[in-house]
């Protein structure tokens, strides 16, 4: 793959195209419900006091809960092929990789989680949406546009 790594000018800016393109995707589905509630809950606290906010913070956090595990079951046979693929190729990306890569990995993972998700979750929300998610849909991207210009190369020489 290393013949097929040498990038063009426009296999750089479809890549950035396609990292822009994830970035708008990742603020309409997650960034705009985040601040949406955000906002309701900001509303509900100075409208009906601490008392009313936790019990309605609670309701939409049940109902938002209760929508998820609704399309989860009206499509279950789907999502769990989905996660089937996804945990193959999660287990053929881990074959082919080093111990410490293995290692470093797991770290960056439990660090993230514990970092971010732990002591900053806004913070740790808003970098997994505007760096981490798009940037994995961009290495997707990245990923098939060297297995074309390889299958490419393959065919002319």
């Amino acid at each position: 793959m290393s013949e097929a790594a040498n990038l063009t000018v426009r296999d750089t800016w479809h890549l950035m195209k396609v990292y822009f393109q994830a970035v708008f995707v990742c603020i309409l589905v997650f960034g705009l419900p985040y601040a949406l509630l955000l906002g309701t809950d900001f509303g509900i606290k100075t409208s009906f006091g601490e008392e009313t906010a936790s019990w309605v913070r609670k309701i939409i956090t049940w109902g938002v809960l209760a929508l998820v595990a609704y399309l989860v079951v009206t499509d279950l046979p789907s999502v769990l092929k989905q996660l089937g693929g996804m945990c193959t190729a999660l287990g053929q990306a881990a074959e082919v990789t080093s111990f410490l890569k293995r290692v470093l990995w797991i770290s960056f993972v439990i660090g993230y989680f514990f970092i971010f998700s732990l002591k900053y979750p806004v913070v740790g929300f808003w970098s997994f949406i505007l760096v981490i998610l798009p940037a994995a849909f961009t290495y997707d991207a990245y990923i098939k546009l060297l297995l074309k210009k390889e299958s490419r190369e393959a065919a002319a020489g």
